[in-house]
């Protein structure tokens, strides 16, 4: 854009330079040309900023993504149509489209705050469908996949015609099954692009995935990027998507938000310019491996199941400290039912969601304390049973860890409490039997029978 508008500006420069030539002597000819070529030289000496300076990197390998499909500015009003696709694990159900509703939410809200720290207004609005039955996922990532499920969805196709292209607007398809998200950018003019990405799909992941459609690269591979980004901007969202990444210069420059490079962009476009499309198509192919293999790194080692790039299906991976998991995965990460051991000797058995125990699981600690039960987010949370190696059990209520809610506590002596529990302690109304078989009925308050 800068280097058009460059251009144009040398040709007005001259148009006005003939114009106040006429009528008047050599001499002052003379003088005028003098004044002009000093104006002509400062904008031949501007390309040296400003997108031109693309110039020195022309041929670098990041630039050619820029401007390839449909979408060309993240900036000012952008919309984006997401329809949720039922898949192979069963139907979305309300929940948790309103979860993944509010995390791209936050992912967009993050995309604009990072927006204006580049001068950039951007204001996404997300419009959302969902299709009324699962869909043939054998021939995912074609046009005619995406076509068919916006069909299913009620939704126009994405020609040139269509609203899509109209308002140069993505699509998300988010499916109700694991897997990696990828952008699908189209090199065709006539049809808009769109992403694909999962249920175990991050905050982070959303943001990253449509940068892509923008012209945003990966930063991960192959091993000259990932050495210089680990350098140059280790918190990139082009480089990793876990939460609470940052924006760098060079995808800021790339997408059109910044027409400077800086310092630390220049640097790893120093370091990479080497890199050949030959050596990014061989990585390419290494990163979206399907089938079975084991990968050793420093602190771990993983022996199993592959799609695309990521560990999906079964596996185990074992650290160096002696940790291990076996079980499932997809999108990377622990997904599914597996067995964790730690080097202590504690154990989990159970359901994992996005590298957390989620869900029903049974779990052992070095004292041979047990838990049975309910799990969200790493945490006992919902029903559950505790047995303590003194031969303490609780049966009852969890949230976030604690025993809260309604529950039984048994002591080894024969006593025992039922009723209402906060955080670990008895609180609200409730029964207790001593050893003895007295009872105690009312309200407690940490513990204690409040008097009446």
């Amino acid at each position: 854009m800068f280097l058009l508008r460059t251009r144009f500006e040398k040709k007005r420069v001259f148009l006005v330079f003939l114009y106040e030539c006429r009528g008047i002597s050599p001499a002052e000819r003379t003088l005028m040309m003098k004044k002009w070529l000093v104006l002509l030289l400062v904008l031949a000496l501007l390309p040296l900023s400003g997108l031109a300076e693309s110039g020195e990197y022309s041929d670098h390998l990041v630039f050619q993504s820029v401007n390839l499909g449909s979408c060309r500015e993240l900036t000012g009003d952008v919309a984006i149509q997401v329809v949720f696709v039922d898949g192979d694990e069963g139907a979305w159900d309300e929940k948790s489209m309103a979860e993944y509703q509010k995390a791209m939410d936050q992912a967009y809200d993050q995309l604009t705050r990072w927006g204006r720290d580049y001068g950039q207004e951007v204001r996404i609005s997300l419009r959302y469908a969902h299709t009324a039955e699962s869909m043939d996922l054998d021939f995912l990532d074609s046009d005619a996949w995406a076509d068919h499920v916006l069909n299913n969805a009620d939704l126009p196709a994405r020609g040139d015609d269509s609203v899509y292209m109209q308002e140069c607007m993505p699509i998300i398809f988010l499916l109700n099954e694991g897997g990696r998200a990828y952008a699908c950018a189209n090199a065709s003019e006539t049809y808009n692009d769109y992403l694909i990405c999962f249920n175990n799909s991050t905050v982070s992941s959303f943001s990253h995935e449509l940068l892509h459609l923008y012209g945003a690269v990966d930063y991960y591979y192959p091993l000259a990027y990932q050495e210089a980004a680990q350098k140059y901007f280790p918190q990139s969202i082009m480089f990793t998507t876990e939460e609470h990444k940052e924006f760098d210069g060079l995808t800021a420059y790339i997408i059109g938000w910044t027409d400077t490079l800086d310092e630390n962009a220049r640097a790893f476009l120093e370091d990479t310019r080497h890199i050949r499309q030959e050596d990014l198509e061989n990585a390419q192919e290494e990163t979206l491996f399907t089938g079975y293999a084991t990968q050793v790194k420093e602190h771990y080692t993983y022996t199993g199941e592959w799609v695309m790039g990521a560990w999906e299906g079964k596996g185990i991976l074992e650290w160096t400290n002696g940790a291990r998991y076996e079980g499932e995965f997809s999108g990377g990460l622990r997904h599914g039912r597996g067995l964790m051991t730690l080097s202590n000797g504690e154990t989990y058995i159970g359901e994992y969601r996005e590298d957390r125990k989620h869900g029903q699981g049974v779990e052992t600690w070095a004292d041979l304390s047990v838990y049975t039960g309910a799990y969200e987010q790493d945490m006992r949370h919902g029903y559950g049973t505790q047995v303590w190696a003194d031969g303490t059990v609780y049966r009852g209520d969890w949230l976030n860890g604690q025993m809260t809610g309604q529950g039984t506590y048994l002591w080894p002596d024969g006593s025992y409490y039922h009723g209402g529990m906060v955080n670990g302690g008895l609180n609200g109304y409730g029964i207790f039997v001593d050893a003895a078989g007295n009872l105690y009925r009312g309200n407690w308050v940490n513990g204690n029978l409040a008097a009446e």
